[in-house]
């Protein structure tokens, strides 16, 4: 039986229903759907296109439907073949700010445009607060879906998935923060064109649909159905219609080659700098009627003797007192918390992390000042993962310290042992200048001393270039009192400056997929968002608050690495009695590899292993690395040799949820990838064999989630990837290409 389809205009501000039951010219109605000739395009925008007759030559008859209002008129396609159980086909609105018809004195046509909003969003922008905060994925779509004027439901079939907890497309959030660059906002339509990579999303049976590529070859779908607000209803297993395809006439058969190569860029925006920009910088609490306070906001104190941790001026002292109505906040810091004078503020800039008094070196490892929050770094050996770090402080010299003593004390090297800090991972430590990690010149300090009209201090900086970060961890910063004691050091306080730690990867991320097949094809692309375990970008996929976590616990494989030490000098030892000494020049890169995690040293000849019970680890200057092996056997080392780093076999327990950020699957497919990968693979999996490309006119209304049975060569199924559905003759002017998924796996 044929299909009975009505069109009805709503005016949305009477509420009123328009007479639309009139004639309509051969041609139309038409509702299009905006495809391209391949299966990549993400956001599939429709419109219908229809004519109502004037019959009376009336001027004029339809010229009230002319508005500035993009959502004044809704028009709904209705299938009414069972009158008593409409069904909604597709809505959307009259075009706005369009309008035109003949003049002429016989019977004419109006033609008319409704549109379903979504090219509109290039002009529309989410509310102030959809720019600012955590939001999961499916709240952020459906805000942008609903600034068209429909409220439909919406059903996702993802395309990607978390490869380490099942989450929906609701668990999975976004800091909004991220969609504002400079305070320009993307817009509404630039958002969901980055939310929907890999998945095509458009209107049908009067709901949205957005659908992985990966998947629109399947004939079940599992589908997340939510709200129109994206309230989670439920999931379903959806059949699609699978119809034999029969043309109306001849249609053009043409072969689309498959991807040779698929590129993929992530700009990933990520801050340089790992710690926050007022790391040591920090303004007193306080005002008017209260006391400033002067505690630390980023760091906490660990403790076991007496000793001081606050924000202090950079100065010996601070400035004069100011009296200042509305201009900036200076004035007296004398070392103590005081109360505000009427019109004076008791501020003074700059105010940076000081610690003062004194500790033991047997305390050395029980006191210091740490960050209250680590910093999560994920780490990967080999690929230029890594920081610049940068220390600076001024350790000021008591004013009533015998200024010529102090001097003859710090060329004699009393100040040498005294300032410490280290740089741990997941507590380990991979760069230190305390004894238990290095005390050369490498890791520690320049250290001078400096007069000026203020007093004497002690300066310090301290500059590495690259500290690579091999493992995922959290990155603490450990900063300890001056070791020593007053009648030696006479130190009033020391402060610190700066304090970097600048990331020296690359901020782009790119993936090259290359097939083993006899195509130049290639095809590029570049997404918005990504994963990541670190907090420097906030362009990276989360899960939402809502998600509970009890860690998962993975088997670590015993891991080795061979280290370039090839020449060597070989002495007999002076420290060690009976033994040979064999010292090896290594690279910075091997020098951290083994402060990290790597606890053992091996030889090995002719793939035997042979533990090396006894190395130190040196430098001789700041870009002169070695490693130094004792054995009493002389001949335990030689030129055939080559030494490996190695670690055991283990277990380890991830607490934290940022361990399932950047492990992802295909839908369908057992892996552990990251998402720029599984989409990468996707873009070449639904493009595996060259593809047949079907144009033609079809009978039948067909709709873009419907699948086609069509046998050329052999039967097969196709997708839509263009169409036009002509609701007037019953038929559909299409684009199809062949629907196959396959899991490739012939890369070079």
């Amino acid at each position: 039986m044929a299909q009975i389809l009505k069109i009805s205009i709503i005016d949305t501000e009477t509420n009123e229903l328009l007479d639309t039951e009139e004639t309509t010219s051969i041609s139309a109605p038409v509702l299009n759907y905006s495809g391209q000739d391949d299966k990549y395009q993400t956001i599939m925008a429709s419109q219908l296109e229809f004519d109502l007759l004037v019959q009376n030559a009336s001027n004029g008859k339809y010229l009230h439907l002319f508005t500035g209002n993009e959502t004044r008129y809704k028009t709904i396609l209705q299938d009414i073949t069972d009158s008593e159980n409409p069904v909604t086909l597709w809505q959307g609105f009259l075009l706005a700010e369009n309008y035109s018809e003949p003049y002429q004195n016989s019977a004419f046509f109006v033609s008319f445009s409704a549109v379903d909003g979504l090219g509109l969003l290039k002009n529309k922008y989410l509310d102030d607060d959809f720019y600012s905060d955590k939001k999961n994925v499916v709240e952020i779509v459906t805000a942008c879906l609903n600034l068209t004027g429909l409220s439909l439901p919406v059903s996702i079939a993802p395309a990607i998935e978390n490869a380490v907890i099942s989450l929906n497309v609701n668990e999975i959030a976004i800091d909004t923060s991220c969609y504002v660059d400079d305070d320009e906002k993307l817009t509404a339509y630039e958002i969901l064109e980055n939310l929907t990579v890999g998945h095509k999303l458009f209107q049908q049976n009067n709901q949205w649909y957005m659908v992985g590529f990966n998947r629109m070859s399947t004939i079940w779908l599992n589908l997340q159905n939510y709200t129109s607000v994206g309230v989670y209803i439920n999931t379903e297993e959806y059949q699609r219609k699978n119809n034999i395809a029969t043309f109306e006439a001849t249609p053009t058969i043409t072969m689309v080659p498959p991807q040779k190569t698929v590129v993929v860029e992530w700009e990933k925006n990520e801050r340089s700098n790992i710690l926050v920009e007022d790391i040591v910088y920090q303004k007193p609490e306080g005002g008017e009627d209260s006391i400033y306070t002067y505690a630390l906001k980023y760091w906490q104190k660990v403790s076991t003797t007496v000793w001081t941790a606050e924000i202090t001026t950079e100065n010996m002292y601070g400035t004069s007192d100011y009296d200042v109505d509305n201009g900036d906040l200076i004035g007296l810091y004398d070392g103590a918390s005081v109360l505000p004078t009427p019109n004076k503020k008791k501020f003074a800039e700059p105010f940076y992390v000081d610690i003062a008094e004194y500790i033991t070196a047997a305390n050395l490892e029980t006191n210091y000042i740490e960050l209250i929050d680590p910093v999560f770094l994920e780490g990967v050996y080999g690929e230029g993962l890594g920081f610049e770090l940068n220390i600076e402080f001024k350790s000021w010299i008591d004013a009533t310290a015998d200024i010529d003593n102090v001097e003859a004390a710090f060329d004699n090297g009393d100040y040498d042992q005294v300032y410490f800090y280290s740089i741990e991972l997941d507590g380990v430590e991979i760069c230190s200048n305390k004894t238990s990690f290095s005390n050369n010149s490498f890791y520690d300090y320049d250290l001078s001393i400096v007069t000026e009209t203020a007093g004497t201090y002690i300066k310090g900086s301290l500059s590495i270039d690259n500290v690579p970060v091999i493992n995922d961890g959290f990155l603490n910063v450990k900063l300890h009192p001056p070791v020593g004691d007053d009648a030696t050091l006479h130190l009033h306080k020391t402060v610190f400056t700066e304090l970097e730690l600048n990331f020296t990867s690359e901020d782009t991320e790119t993936i090259t997929k290359e097939r083993a097949i006899n195509y130049t094809t290639l095809v590029e692309e570049t997404i918005f968002h990504g994963d990541a375990k670190t907090g420097l970008t906030t362009r990276k996929f989360l899960v939402d608050d809502s998600v509970a976590f009890s860690g998962v616990t993975i088997n670590v494989d015993a891991q080795e690495t061979q280290i370039s030490a090839t020449n060597y000098t070989h002495t007999t030892s002076v420290d060690l009695p009976d033994y040979n000494r064999w010292v090896y020049n290594i690279t910075d890169d091997e020098h951290y590899l083994l402060k990290q995690n790597y606890n053992n040293l091996y030889s090995k000849l002719s793939d035997v292993y042979v533990a090396i019970p006894i190395f130190n680890l040196e430098e001789d200057t700041a870009t002169q690395k070695k490693i130094t092996i004792y054995s009493s056997d002389s001949t335990f080392l030689t030129t055939s040799h080559t030494i490996w780093i190695t670690s055991e076999a283990t277990t380890k327990t991830y607490d934290d949820i940022t361990y399932v950020y950047d492990k992802w699957n295909r839908y369908g497919e057992t892996e552990q990838i990251k998402f720029i990968e599984a989409y990468a693979r996707i873009l070449n999996d639904i493009a595996p064999t060259p593809l047949l490309k079907i144009e033609g006119v079809l009978f039948g209304l067909h709709w873009p989630l419907d699948l086609l049975e069509f046998n050329y060569v052999n039967p097969a199924n196709y997708q839509f990837a263009n169409l036009a559905l002509n609701l007037s003759t019953g038929n559909t002017d299409a684009v199809i290409i062949a629907a196959t998924t396959t899991n490739i796996t012939d890369y070079e």
